[in-house]
């Protein structure tokens, strides 16, 4: 069933401004809520089926942003707890439905806009079949080599998923900018994103064999030298001993 098919306002949703993170539909984010407009649209949202959508800004520095400074593409989320803290939120977030947003209806006391679902094109041929056992196997071959992810995120990849859910899964595990999980959210074809993340973890595969190269290179270093340290206190001993 449709996120947004809840009421006659079905489309109208509290905006939350985020500085640099994405919730991808299908995963879980805990986020930290302070700007006043952002806690407010929060606490609004407590009593309209605990349902935001999260949009990122163009540019994180910008403290106060105004519609203009966000991206058109967001997510709805839902919130699933809370915890209100000195004037913050922090929040457990589960990504709901991937939207566009179309008009903002209101900016004070926080924003709210009308919002369209957007759909992906899911290609169910064997290219897409491919990529995603590529993809899955090269995660799997990255986690071996030590890119640090959530247990229990690793393990729903690898229970088995269907290409969309993988293309989200793994965008909100990859080691990229915010503006290239922007682009992964906006693209709306699943092998198109597939096979972006194929290159994108590529990447990280090829640092992480070159750090484990030159962690085994420091180590074997470090342990010439700390050889030669206890061979020198030896001969000291010995020369010592011996007068």
């Amino acid at each position: 069933m449709s996120a947004l098919a809840n009421s006659p306002t079905e489309s109208l949703f509290p905006i939350v401004p985020i500085r640099d993170g994405i919730v991808f539909p299908g995963t879980e984010m805990i986020l930290t809520f302070g700007r006043q407009r952002s806690v407010s649209a929060i606490e609004a949202a407590q009593s309209l089926g605990k349902k935001v959508v999260l949009v990122m800004q163009r540019n994180s520095n910008i403290n106060d942003p105004t519609p203009s400074d966000l991206f058109q593409i967001g997510t709805v989320g839902e919130i699933i707890q809370m915890m209100k803290n000195e004037g913050e939120i922090n929040a457990l977030v589960r990504g709901i439905a991937k939207v566009e947003i179309g008009s903002y209806e209101s900016v004070e006391p926080f924003f709210v806009a009308r919002v369209s679902e957007v759909g992906d094109v899911v290609e169910n041929d064997t290219e897409t079949q491919a990529l995603f056992n590529h993809l899955t196997n090269e995660l799997r071959r990255a986690v071996k080599l030590g890119k640090t992810m959530d247990f229990l995120t690793f393990m729903n990849i690898m229970s088995g998923v269907t290409p969309l859910v993988l293309s989200y899964q793994i965008a909100s595990v990859l080691d990229i900018k915010p503006t290239e999980r922007q682009e992964l959210l906006e693209e709306r074809s699943v092998k198109a994103r597939l096979e972006k993340e194929i290159n994108y973890i590529a990447k990280e595969i090829k640092i992480l064999e070159l750090e484990k190269k030159i962690a085994v290179k420091t180590q074997e270093k470090f342990d010439k030298n700390m050889r030669e340290q206890v061979l020198r206190e030896r001969m000291k001993t010995i020369e010592k001993e011996l007068g």
